[in-house]
């Protein structure tokens, strides 16, 4: 998303989400020469892929909202807080 216009950068559909198509993705939407920040869920080929493509001109930042979502999923829904400090 550019950052001032609020519009995606590039969007596209597929029916695979596979490295080849991701890898062929960025390199048809983006100058891999030019400096660019990405977001990303935690795919775990993204890291691999996105150092294959972008080399050093790409800061890569996981989504915060992914993230959100790993660290809930471990909690239970109504647990307290003094059970969660039971585990450790």
């Amino acid at each position: 998303m550019d950052a001032e216009t609020k519009r995606p950068l590039a969007d596209e559909l597929f029916d695979k989400k596979n490295p080849e198509t991701i890898k062929q993705f960025l390199m048809a939407n983006f100058d891999t020469t030019k400096p660019l920040y990405i977001v990303t869920d935690f795919y775990s080929s993204y890291p691999s892929i996105l150092k294959e493509v972008f080399g050093d001109n790409l800061i890569h930042q996981y989504c915060l909202f992914h993230l959100n979502k790993l660290i809930v999923k471990d909690f239970p829904k109504n647990t307290t807080i003094a059970q969660e400090l039971l585990k450790y």
